[in-house]
């Protein structure tokens, strides 16, 4: 009876340290998803204000072109 009290309790250690381990597993991918969502919202603004920085550039390029002719 001894035995089987002590096997239930490792394994209910065992089971306790796994399931530790998986969530900060977890917890680390979460964090990683996080970080890299909030690189592409960044590196997306960045690049929508270049296009339009370049676009308002262009059209007061063809502004200046068209009212010196």
């Amino acid at each position: 009876m001894e035995i089987s009290v002590i096997k239930i309790v490792q394994r209910i250690i065992t089971f306790l340290e796994s399931f530790t381990r998986n969530t900060y597993i977890v917890k680390e991918l979460a964090e990683a998803a996080t970080k890299s969502t909030d690189d592409l919202i960044m590196h997306t603004r960045k690049s929508l204000d270049d296009m339009a920085d370049s676009a308002r550039k262009s059209y007061e390029d063809l502004s200046t072109t068209a009212s010196n002719k």
